[in-house]
């Protein structure tokens, strides 16, 4: 019989708990570098996909206006009209329940909420229309802006409620009339609010659709 072979002196048959906490950090490291770089890619795709339905909307807005002789000032006409899925009018990356058009403009705009009530889908792109403005008084805005837009992608902008306003400020997408989409970040603009009080750095909301300095503001009655 063969006698039972022996292990050699220091002759180990696992790993070490150095080299166990040595393979955990590198683990580690590896998940700071990639996890990052692969959030980075999702908003990147997301944001691809948002350029990509504003452009569906567009070419739908060519179509309606073909129709009715007029520009669409909503998004949700395009849906009713039965021009785009609802589906297109929300962004992954919209975090807000209902989508973030339907609470800026509930934020700027309680009045309205009866209206939201009846869209029963989230809403992230809007239209002038989504602030309840005087259609007249948008069309007087845009007669001498060639390069006005007709929706917004307020995803990433943010909102603040004044004393008796809301202010509305950060980045944005700006559809174009003729189908470009634009990427926007609008700046500090005063704003008098009806009881005579000076806002800082607050977004009108006629100019997510237009552009306009302070003297272009206080010549539009701004």
């Amino acid at each position: 019989m063969m006698p039972a072979s022996k292990s050699k002196p220091g002759y180990r048959t696992g790993f070490s708990l150095i080299e166990i906490l040595v393979v955990i950090v590198v683990a580690l490291l590896l998940m700071a570098i990639l996890v990052p770089v692969l959030v980075n890619a999702r908003t990147r795709a997301f944001v691809a996909t948002d350029i990509s339905n504003m452009r569906q909307l567009g070419h739908a807005a060519s179509m309606y206006a073909d129709e009715t002789g007029l520009p669409p000032l909503s998004p949700l006409q395009l849906v009713r009209a039965g021009m785009c899925p609802k589906e297109i009018l929300f962004s992954r990356r919209d975090t807000r329940q209902g989508g973030r058009a339907r609470a800026i403009s509930l934020e700027i705009e309680p009045t309205g909420r009866k209206q939201w009530d009846e869209i029963k889908y989230p809403v992230t792109f809007a239209g002038p229309m989504e602030f309840t403005w005087d259609m007249a008084v948008y069309r007087r805005h845009i007669e001498n802006q060639p390069g006005a837009g007709w929706l917004v992608n307020l995803v990433d902008c943010q909102t603040k409620r004044e004393t008796d306003a809301t202010s509305c400020r950060g980045r944005y997408q700006r559809l174009m009339f003729d189908g470009s989409v634009q990427n926007r970040t609008q700046g500090a603009i005063p704003l008098l609010a009806e009881d005579g009080v000076l806002y800082e750095d607050v977004i009108h909301p006629i100019l997510f659709f237009v552009d306009g300095d302070a003297k272009w503001i206080s010549e539009h009655g701004m």
